[in-house]
């Protein structure tokens, strides 16, 4: 929008974006972690599993962080494959 609304706009519904972005991330970590303790491995051991660093995993359930692109699919699947491996429910 070349009026100036558009910034105006974006700055309305930068608030609800980032609430939707971080419902995402808390999902995420919820299910991350309940996968986890589930099969009682550790935070290293997971993260070597999804094949990302350990601070990174931690971000995943901490919530400050999630995976994106080809990384979050791949993730996906994975948790899918052993949610169903050790019949885990999703949080």
């Amino acid at each position: 929008m070349s009026n100036g609304y558009g910034a105006l706009l974006d700055a309305i519904e930068a608030p609800a974006k980032e609430a939707a972005r971080q419902q995402v991330r808390d999902k995420f970590a919820a299910r991350v972690v309940a996968v986890r303790q589930t099969i009682g491995i550790t935070q290293n051991q997971m993260a070597d599993m999804l094949q990302v660093s350990r601070s990174t995993y931690a971000g995943y359930e901490q919530a400050t962080t999630s995976p994106a692109g080809q990384k979050a699919k791949a993730i996906e699947s994975f948790l899918t494959r052993l949610e169903k491996h050790h019949d885990i429910r999703q949080p």
